[in-house]
């Protein structure tokens, strides 16, 4: 297998690998729980956002009911994680990208992956669908005994999201010899929310706030739930 492949990709490996989770390739904060998304490409399959949810085809069951359902989704809140912060600091190789969705933050043009040590996300948090399941099972059965055919094509192999992880802040170490050190630090702090710490000799710490937006979800199949 060819070693060319960005951070993210090693990132995503060793995370599922390790507490069976997906990394979002995408990350908003308006990314919700019972959004159904697909994945795309036969190698090195993507996770796509679909712009759809559970409710949206719940309605032609109950269209009242759905609504409430989906408001309820979107107002589930942040709790504990039951893994603790999350590190990788192999030793990269690869001169492909460096981008991480959750924090908007792509340095393909100023960094080679070669050049990061840490990469952690800190005081992880999550929501989770367990609280609304009987109210979604009972939607999902109503659905699958009016319209089947509707819930086998939309809802059946497409995958649902019902958990989502939040980290607080992310924290990126890089090669303090780069020479390009001021244009990446320029890059990082233009995100905001940006504490840096240049005490070591060997490596620049960046700290990036990142609590609004998931770094990663759970995902069923429909025909799980």
């Amino acid at each position: 297998m060819s070693k060319q492949t960005n951070l993210y990709s090693m990132l995503k490996k060793d995370f599922e690998d390790q507490f069976g989770v997906d990394l979002l390739p995408v990350s908003s904060a308006d990314i919700y729980l019972g959004e159904i998304w697909e994945w795309e490409g036969l190698f090195n399959s993507t996770l796509i956002r679909l712009q759809d949810d559970l409710c949206n085809h719940f309605r032609l069951a109950d269209d009242a009911k759905a609504k409430d359902l989906l408001l309820k989704l979107k107002k589930v809140k942040k709790t504990e994680a039951n893994f603790p912060d999350i590190e990788v600091s192999k030793d990269f190789k690869s001169s492909a990208d460096l981008k991480v969705p959750s924090i908007n933050l792509d340095l393909g043009n100023e960094l080679s992956v070669g050049s990061v040590k840490r990469f952690l996300f800190k005081g992880v948090k999550s929501k989770a669908i367990i609280e609304l399941r009987p109210e979604l099972d009972d939607l999902l059965n109503d659905l699958k005994d009016k319209n089947f055919k509707h819930y086998r094509e939309k809802i059946r192999t497409n995958n649902v999201i019902i958990q989502l992880y939040y980290a607080s802040s992310v924290e990126i170490a890089i090669d303090k010899n780069i020479s390009n050190k001021a244009e990446v630090e320029a890059k990082i702090k233009s995100l905001g929310n940006v504490d840096v710490d240049v005490a070591s000799a060997t490596e620049i710490k960046f700290t990036v706030g990142s609590g609004d937006c998931p770094f990663a979800g759970q995902f069923v199949k429909g025909k799980e739930l």
